[in-house]
């Protein structure tokens, strides 16, 4: 059961994050004050589908399959705790960056690294300008979307891939 209403113009898919439908969903208290709580123009507040329930970390019991309203307090919500997911999906995954070696003679711009400014954890990720390897220089290279390692091991029960494969549509003559 879905206690929200779609904003205006909006598509609304519960579990678009799922990999299949096999999955087990259990019900929960969903808190009003979540760390992903939306706010809507309308004043209104809900919890996104695919946010990582109780907190994305050590913590975590499962991840919301649909969107819940939040704005009068804490509302039952549809928690999927086994099953497959794309991970790219998932409104909580962040941005992850690893560390990568630049061949001899490689070209870090052509290779699309990035160099990192900044102190933990606001670190900035920007892709680099040097045609040629710095020494000393350590560059990155872009790993995707990924929620926090400690809500991976807490999530026994869920199988995270990587990316949703691309969606193709036929061709119309």
């Amino acid at each position: 059961m879905s206690f929200i209403q779609s904003e205006q113009n909006k598509g609304y898919a519960p579990g678009f994050f799922l990999a299949s439908a096999d999955c087990k969903r259990e019900t929960v208290q969903v808190a009003a004050n979540h760390a992903a709580v939306v706010t809507n123009p309308n004043g209104g507040k809900y919890v996104p589908a695919g946010s990582v329930i109780p907190a994305n970390g050590a913590t975590a019991k499962g991840i919301l399959y649909e969107n819940v309203d939040v704005s009068t307090g804490d509302m039952p919500g549809s928690l999927v705790t086994e099953g497959s997911v794309y991970e790219d999906r998932l409104p909580e995954a962040v941005d992850t960056y690893s560390s990568a070696t630049v061949p001899t003679g490689g070209n870090p711009k052509e290779l699309g690294l990035y160099e990192r400014s900044g102190s933990s954890p606001n670190f900035t990720y920007t892709l680099t300008t040097d045609t040629t390897a710095a020494d000393g220089k350590t560059y990155y290279s872009y790993d995707g979307k990924k929620i926090a390692a400690a809500a991976k091991t807490a999530l026994t029960g869920i199988t995270f891939i990587a990316e949703a494969p691309e969606i193709t549509r036929p061709a119309w003559a």
